[in-house]
């Protein structure tokens, strides 16, 4: 059997959106064909294809047709990852308007390259997200039954086609994640004095125990994706609860994101909730207080004594009047330097007691 892999696409609505963008995190991407764009662990999608095409001698043969105007793109790509460079096919189209489409370029391998055996065509810039797909099982299938196969993916009921082929996106924020520096000492002098520990670990370990907690109690997520970044004003190791203000922010969005009701995480859960991110997910040090006061909002009596904790799991929490609260004022450093880890402050405390 012959794997014709297709990726003669030109990419004009993602080029579109890449200019388009904003932010400028990904105008490095503009003028990558979309087979060629980074995706899990880095990993280039028509990597994916060409390993699993590859690595269990499947297919007698491996073909791959593209365009004129991303040509150099793939003719380099496979020069860098083995596959055979002749087996790259041009269409010799360099525009949208002049394109010959899927079945063209299908018919032009086949004519070209002169091939007489049973073809896979694999839209090689989709990516099957399905973690137990395998082509050697489509293969048998194929075998077995007289005709023609094709495989597609049936849309649920209420699910959208825009949804599909768009990844979960954590941004990093310009500040606190910082992804470029100056110099070598740039990065030193940052690190040293801010550690490594910025914001967007708090966003992906947020989401992740979310899929956990909803997988667990039964919860259905709909399958539709989106773009997640976050901004502060809150002052950075002064001991406010930044961080966990963060994920309590995340889990809000994604609460209303996915219609997840009250009734499906009620307030003193989803205290617990965010306090098991931190500690869990990310090994931080920390109580219930600060982050009660976050899912409450305001002023809070709380009892956390051990006969409440050990019987329901959390405390009892009263939220009160703060009208007739004295104006508050909070004083702190404004460039503080690394505070270090919580444990560390506390068996310190610990050790003057």
């Amino acid at each position: 059997m012959i794997c014709v892999l297709l990726v003669a696409g030109h990419g004009t609505v993602l080029e579109t959106q890449i200019k388009n963008d904003v932010t400028g995190l990904y105008g490095h991407l503009a003028g990558v064909p979309k087979a060629l764009l980074p995706g899990v662990g880095g990993k280039k999608i028509l990597d994916f294809w060409w390993e699993t095409v590859n690595t269990r001698q499947l297919f007698s043969e491996v073909y791959l047709v593209t365009n004129a105007d991303k040509y150099k793109h793939y003719e380099r790509w496979a020069t860098a990852n083995d596959f055979p460079v002749e087996n790259v096919v041009n269409d010799g189209s360099t525009t949208l308007d002049d394109r010959l489409g899927a079945v063209a370029d299908l018919e032009l391998a086949i004519r070209s390259r002169q091939l007489q055996d049973d073809i896979m065509v694999i839209a090689g810039d989709m990516l099957c997200a399905d973690q137990n797909f395998d082509i050697a099982q489509v293969i048998r299938f194929f075998k077995s039954k007289s005709g023609e196969l094709a495989i597609y993916y049936e849309l649920e009921e209420g699910e959208k086609c825009c949804s599909r082929g768009i990844v979960e996106v954590l941004l990093p924020h310009p500040l606190n994640d910082p992804t470029e520096f100056g110099s070598l000492q740039d990065l030193f002098r940052i690190s040293r004095k801010e550690g490594y520990l910025g914001g967007l670990r708090l966003l992906q370990a947020t989401c992740k125990k979310f899929y956990q907690f909803c997988s667990k109690q039964g919860i259905a997520l709909t399958k539709q994706n989106f773009t997640l970044k976050y901004d502060t004003n809150i002052p950075r190791q002064v001991g406010l609860a930044g961080s966990s203000a963060i994920v309590s922010a995340t889990l809000k969005c994604l609460m209303k994101f996915y219609n997840i009701t009250e009734d499906d995480l009620p307030k003193p859960i989803r205290a617990n909730f965010i306090l098991n991110v931190e500690t869990d997910e990310l090994f931080i040090t920390a109580g219930l207080q600060d982050r009660v006061v976050q899912v409450y909002e305001g002023l809070v009596y709380m009892d956390f004594s051990k006969q409440l904790m050990e019987e329901r799991g959390y405390g009892e929490y009263i939220p009160l009047d703060m009208s007739s609260l004295p104006t508050f004022w909070l004083g702190y450093l404004g460039d503080p330097s690394d505070s270090g880890p919580h444990s560390q402050q506390r068996e310190t405390a610990l050790a003057k007691w």
